[in-house]
């Protein structure tokens, strides 16, 4: 009998230690995605100056693209309110839902200005290195959305 409850006990603390492992993995940011090895060889035949000026300009407009996620995600869920309230608001429906429509292309829009005052000062050659840095898709991370409940 107490062979049998040392089985269960180590059987117990291992799904344990398995269970805590999987929620702490789940909480953990996930790790930055590396560059892929041919756009850093092209970051690297920009002269150090231009380099670190588009990454600049590149780590800026993350930053303003995440800032306007969540300000796009406070909109989203202004307008959901509104609807769900018991007298419906055409016009602060309306009105939250232009502040969303123009919310991303003003982001885009200022890294576009920044990337054009880069391009102005460069060669040919240093500006297909910077559309090399435009054509990548942003990363995906994290599980997918969860699907609207019907």
């Amino acid at each position: 009998m107490k062979n049998y409850r040392n089985w269960i006990l180590a059987g117990s603390v291992v799904v344990n230690l398995l269970l805590v492992g999987f929620i702490a993995g789940r909480m953990m940011p996930p790790p930055p995605l590396p560059d892929s090895k041919e756009e850093r060889q092209a970051l690297d035949n920009l002269p150090a100056a231009k380099r670190e000026q588009l990454e600049t300009i590149m780590q800026k407009s993350r930053k303003r693209m995440a800032e306007d996620a969540k300000q796009a995600r406070s909109l989203r869920k202004d307008m959901i309110a509104i609807l769900e309230a018991p007298e419906f608001d055409e016009r602060a429906f309306i009105t939250k839902s232009k502040e969303l429509d123009v919310l991303f292309p003003k982001s885009r829009r200022q890294m576009i200005d920044e990337m054009a005052a880069l391009a102005k000062e460069s060669t040919q050659e240093e500006r297909r290195i910077m559309a090399k840095q435009l054509r990548r898709p942003p990363p995906h991370r994290g599980p997918p959305p969860p699907k609207p409940k019907d």
